[in-house]
């Protein structure tokens, strides 16, 4: 009997540390516990990692000389510039490594390893959605380290990737440009859209509120006095 509780005990320490293992070398990996030791990536160096955003930058340019000129914009970019602006606006975020996105019809494939002495991949299929006039990434199937995510939460992921990627962000800072078109395949990504002149300007409601200011908080000017 005694043999076997010393076999159990052997046996449970085993399965502790191979489910333990993995597990705990992952919450590092995704940042959730800082171990440098165990990963070889220390939160300070990624601490001091910055995005690039000189490929969104020249993105940003083409769209707002079409729309200055004719307040639509109609936009081919190939994949190889698609991965060049996701990897500048990647940059910042240092756990994620070999980022890549091929572009399949209305959707594409996303890749990437999340850095370690042990690196684990990522791979996403994710489909476009215009919502009025603003793209969403829908996450079709997300596995990570070749275990497959469950359904249940694929919408926190969904939240994250388009959180993440700021597709919107990209496309214009001030927010004002509009898709009515998103097309992509064949290694190409178009995307057609519009000035929203509604953009930034202040609501009617927030007018209302400022032309409501109390006029008695106003001072009176004094009138000049009789000498000076």
């Amino acid at each position: 009997m005694t043999h076997f509780f010393k076999f159990f005990l052997i046996t449970l320490f085993a399965i502790a540390i191979l489910l333990g293992a993995p597990i705990l070398y992952f919450s590092a990996a995704i940042g959730a516990i800082d171990l440098p030791w165990l990963t070889g990536v220390a939160a300070d160096e990624l601490a001091s990692s910055r995005p690039d955003h000189s490929e969104r930058d020249r993105l940003r340019q083409r769209i707002s000389e079409e729309l200055q000129s004719a307040n639509r914009f109609d936009v081919t970019l190939s994949e190889d510039e698609v991965n060049r602006i996701l990897v500048g606006e990647l940059a910042g975020v240092g756990r994620l490594t070999n980022a890549r996105i091929d572009l399949e019809p209305q959707g594409g494939r996303f890749r990437a390893r999340l850095a370690g002495r042990v690196a684990i991949p990522i791979d996403a299929s994710f489909s476009f959605v215009l919502d009025d006039g603003r793209v969403r990434l829908d996450l079709d199937a997300v596995s990570i380290g070749y275990l497959p995510l469950p359904s249940f939460a694929l919408d926190p992921a969904d939240w994250l990737f388009n959180h993440v990627g700021g597709v919107n962000q990209i496309l214009s800072a001030r927010g004002d440009a509009r898709l009515s078109e998103l097309r992509s395949g064949n290694a190409a990504l178009r995307i057609a859209g519009y000035r929203d002149e509604q953009a930034g300007e202040i609501s009617g409601a927030e007018l209302a509120s400022v032309l409501s200011y109390a006029s008695g908080d106003i001072p009176i000017p004094r009138a000049r006095a009789a000498r000076e």
